[in-house]
């Protein structure tokens, strides 16, 4: 039996616990932008579009946010989701790239889930980055689980 610090179990937990949550939602990503397809969809307008900033450890992260709008059964929704998993960039150009679709005014394709209409998304699907996050995150939950439990030692 290997006994750890309680420094060990702060460490290996704590990262352990984040990377399982990590991983959780980026599953739960994968499987509501798969079901997002087969969404209904209307007609919608964005009504705000911009690149939000946040001091990161090497510089900036960047973070597309847009604002749209659109209706159903006569009920006007409000949304934000480009895309399920979708989140900060470390380059502007990525989040330019992202946002350049979707200036203000631009009529857009918005998907919605059949049961509850305020869940919506623009673009559904995932992408290759979602089953990164699952793998990456999933293989540290994994290491810290190894590591706390002796299996790896």
């Amino acid at each position: 039996m290997i006994s750890h610090s309680l420094k060990d179990w702060l460490l290996f937990g704590l990262g352990g616990g984040a990377s399982g949550a990590f991983c959780g939602y980026s599953a739960w990503s994968v499987i509501e932008g798969w079901s997002a397809i087969g969404w209904p969809s209307v007609q919608g307008e964005i009504t705000a579009s911009s690149i939000t900033s946040t001091p990161a450890r090497f510089g900036n992260d960047y973070e597309p946010t847009v604002t749209y709008a659109y209706s159903v059964f006569g009920i006007t929704y409000t949304g934000k989701r480009l895309r399920f998993g979708d989140g900060q960039y470390s380059f502007r150009s990525s989040a330019q790239r992202r946002l350049a679709p979707y200036a203000v005014g631009t009529s857009i394709q918005v998907h919605y889930h059949p049961d509850d209409p305020s869940r919506c998304v623009l673009v559904p699907g995932v992408e290759l980055r979602n089953y990164v996050q699952i793998a990456s995150s999933g293989a540290f939950f994994l290491l810290a689980v190894g590591l706390l439990t002796g299996v790896l030692h």
